[in-house]
């Protein structure tokens, strides 16, 4: 089988024999990688009524869409939070009685905003809502079933153009989870993170990273890494670690 043998997708045969190209091939594994991961948990916090600061009540459970979207870098007509939950403190409520929602969202409906780790989206599905403590827990225990792989996982939604502007204090639902649990519950690192950019993005990952980059990305990893990338890209990796790329890339 040549280097981009494509067996398990036309049987195991050449590309230039091969009714399906290498730029279709490469295609084919950047868009079933991005498929492993469709969804991701969104934190957020409304006041104990459940209103957000425009005025829109979450329900408790269930679908949740701003009625009057639109797709911009702006927190107006759309729906915001966390990704993750990490990411800046500047627009979660700390009042004792703040209801702290995790929401589900499609990776397809995010818009990466300008601060550090907040995404905008039209939709969104209600999963959870408690406390800090409960909420941050939540997603803690729960971020290993949106990945294919059974360790816990990071997303970034890193989009072109858009500078991240630091602001507040850090907040990361993994420092909250372990603090409420001092017996060692959960793990201490996450052994394997998984980031995702569009057409453009940079992404660097420590060892042991997963990066799925569009066209035109740059990627760099440690051993142990996986990176795919689309065509005119630059990826750089340790040792132990597979590389997909489409044509022009380095």
């Amino acid at each position: 089988m040549s280097v981009f043998g494509c067996e398990g997708l036309h049987g195991s045969c050449a590309v230039k024999h091969c009714s399906m190209s290498a730029a279709a091939f490469i295609k084919r594994i950047y868009e079933d990688a991005l498929m492993t991961l469709e969804k991701a948990l969104v934190l957020r916090t409304c006041a104990n009524n459940m209103a957000d600061h425009c005025g829109l009540v979450w329900p408790a459970t269930g679908a949740v869409e701003c009625k009057h979207w639109q797709f911009t870098r702006k927190h107006e007509n759309g729906l915001v939070g966390l990704l993750w939950g990490a990411g800046t403190s500047a627009f979660l409520s700390m009042h004792a009685d703040a209801r702290w929602i995790v929401c589900e969202v499609a990776l397809a409906d995010m818009i990466g905003l300008e601060e550090s780790g907040m995404v905008k989206f039209p939709r969104a599905e209600v999963v959870h809502v408690g406390d800090k403590s409960s909420a941050s827990h939540f997603i803690s225990t729960h971020q290993a079933d949106y990945a294919s792989t059974p360790a816990p996982v990071v997303a970034n939604i890193v989009l072109p153009v858009a500078e991240h502007v630091v602001s507040h204090e850090v907040f990361d639902v993994a420092l909250i989870s372990r603090a409420d649990n001092s017996g060692g519950l959960l793990p201490a690192a996450t052994p394997q993170s998984l980031q995702t950019a569009t057409y453009g993005g940079t992404l660097s990952g420590e060892n042991n990273s997963r990066l799925i980059a569009g066209y035109g990305s740059t990627e760099t990893a440690g051993n142990n890494s996986d990176l795919i990338a689309g065509y005119g890209s630059t990826g750089t990796a340790g040792s132990d670690s597979s590389l997909v790329a489409g044509y022009g890339s380095t």
